[in-house]
């Protein structure tokens, strides 16, 4: 008593839920206090924490594409009734090096979606919130490389509908110089916005109309840039139980506001496709269309809108391309679906005269929930291919094999930044699994406390790996382990990130 009473802040709990891993931080919301901790560590034994401001009443918290930053948006004070209550934000964190605020984007309406730039220059924000009247098509766009920059509010015309999804292009080769898109979905209508030029006349294109007469709804717009040079860039989208795909070519105009139109083809692929996505094969550009209503895949070749059809082994409606390697200049695609117990490698450089021979199949025994994708160079061409029980899969596409991992219970798969390593834990349980991606030996870990989540993070000089498993709680507690080599005789416990101190 003598002491007093304790900081109201260790009554305080960290979100559970809001917990990020960066390559070399972990972040931790603490929103009672309107801040972040951000945990850096150099190795087994050392845990450094940093309290960073962010706005109030947060809505989200991601990390952006580089995997050093997050972004934090924020409702801040609603209603505002005082000239002190504190307005909408978007909060810019830096955790590389000494974790810092980079930049603090003050709104005028509060909103509840973000979208980012997959090249981390832009954000757009939507679905404005908590106002009497709002604007579904009103967006705001900020330019993140800029901390001084004004965010720009953008209203899109539309025929009725409001934006469903976004998506940022790379630079398309169009009449009038390579040029970066954002590309607005609606229920009924596409619309491009030009991020060379946020005040130029945004392009909405209508889609043709079913054969019941309902508007045409997008599904995905599928975007491939051209050639260095020319303006053959194009779009692909495919629409909601329609078997047409609209290719869209960008045309040069005489005049006007934009030095271009868009000119829509109709393909038939001979049923609804699942899946689309542009490869190059060893006869050039194609659009790649899963058909499964044919069992079949379908190749358009954006020039002729010719239509090649080949036949698969079973009925697949997803497609994920993957970079071809070596010398082999033709794509290679990742075929599945949750309702089958194989998986397909699809070889695009056998497209002209070996098609028959261009599919091969993998039986698994097991249907395929998630594609987990490998990061980097080093063992880029391997995928991770979780089941809906307690099974996951090393597939190899380089060697056309898959490597089955087998638990007693259900898991929850993270890989490693580096592409190195892939960690399994089961939330709530004590246990969790590291897994060599180059020997897949699995090396199974026990420690004190139930896991909430896993990250892999590095060192700041990159030399070492911690993984910190965290506990939740009310005040934050993690185990460090050695990454690389993790031995549960070696951890590192710190019971309360909120109080300090380790065991």
């Amino acid at each position: 008593m003598a002491c007093g009473g304790r900081d109201a802040q260790t009554e305080l709990a960290l979100s559970d839920d809001a917990a990020l891993g960066l390559r070399h931080a972990v972040v931790l919301g603490d929103d009672p206090l309107q801040r972040v901790l951000v945990l850096q560590s150099d190795g087994l034994g050392e845990l450094r924490t940093h309290e960073l401001p962010v706005g109030r009443h947060r809505v989200s918290m991601v990390p952006d594409v580089t995997g050093e930053r997050v972004l934090a948006l924020a409702q801040g004070v609603q209603p505002r009734l005082r000239d002190d209550d504190e307005l909408p934000s978007l909060t810019l964190i830096e955790t590389r090096d000494e974790p810092h605020v980079a930049a603090r984007y003050e709104l005028s309406n509060p909103f509840s979606t973000l979208t980012q730039d997959p090249e981390g220059k832009w954000v757009v924000l939507s679905g404005a919130q908590e106002t009497l009247v709002n604007n579904p098509n009103q967006l705001v766009l900020i330019d993140l490389s800029d901390p001084a920059f004004e965010p720009f509010t953008k209203t899109i015309r539309s025929f009725g509908s409001a934006p469903e999804r976004f998506q940022f292009t790379a630079p398309l080769n169009v009449p009038g110089g390579p040029t970066r898109f954002l590309i607005v979905q609606t229920r009924q209508d596409v619309t491009l916005v030009d991020l060379e030029d946020l005040e130029r006349p945004e392009i909405t294109v209508g889609l043709p109309r079913t054969a019941s007469g309902a508007a045409g709804r997008p599904l995905d717009v599928m975007v491939h840039p051209g050639t260095a040079g020319a303006t053959d860039a194009r779009l692909a989208i495919r629409m909601e139980d329609d078997p047409n795909v609209v290719l869209m070519s960008f045309t040069p105009t005489a005049g006007g506001s934009q030095p271009f139109n868009l000119t829509p083809n109709l393909v038939d692929v001979g049923a609804p496709p699942s899946a689309l996505d542009f490869v190059t094969t060893d006869g050039g550009l194609r659009l790649a269309a899963l058909v499964p209503g044919r069992v079949a895949a379908a190749l358009v070749d954006p020039d002729t809108t010719r239509v090649e059809q080949l036949t698969l082994p079973r009925v697949f409606d997803r497609l994920r391309k993957v970079a071809a390697s070596g010398s082999n200049l033709a794509d290679v695609a990742l075929l599945w679906s949750q309702s089958q117990s194989s998986v397909a490698v699809w070889s695009l450089g056998r497209t002209e005269d070996q098609a028959f021979r261009s599919i091969d199949l993998l039986t698994l025994d097991a249907q395929v929930n998630q594609v987990l994708d490998v990061p980097g160079d080093a063992l880029g061409r391997r995928k991770l291919l979780q089941a809906p029980d307690s099974r996951f899969f090393v597939l190899d596409l380089e060697r056309r094999q898959s490597f089955p991992m087998l638990s007693t219970g259900s898991l929850t798969l993270r890989v490693a930044d580096d592409g190195l390593r892939a960690w399994a834990f089961q939330p709530g349980s004590q246990r969790l699994a590291q897994i060599d991606l180059s020997t897949l030996a699995p090396t199974s870990l026990f420690i004190e406390q139930p896991i909430v989540q896993v990250f892999d993070m590095a060192s700041s000089n990159d030399d070492a790996r911690t993984l910190v498993a965290l506990h939740g709680g009310r005040v934050g507690a993690v185990t460090l382990l050695d990454a690389r080599e993790p031995d549960t005789a070696r951890t590192q416990f710190y019971p309360s990130l909120l109080l300090g101190g380790e065991r």
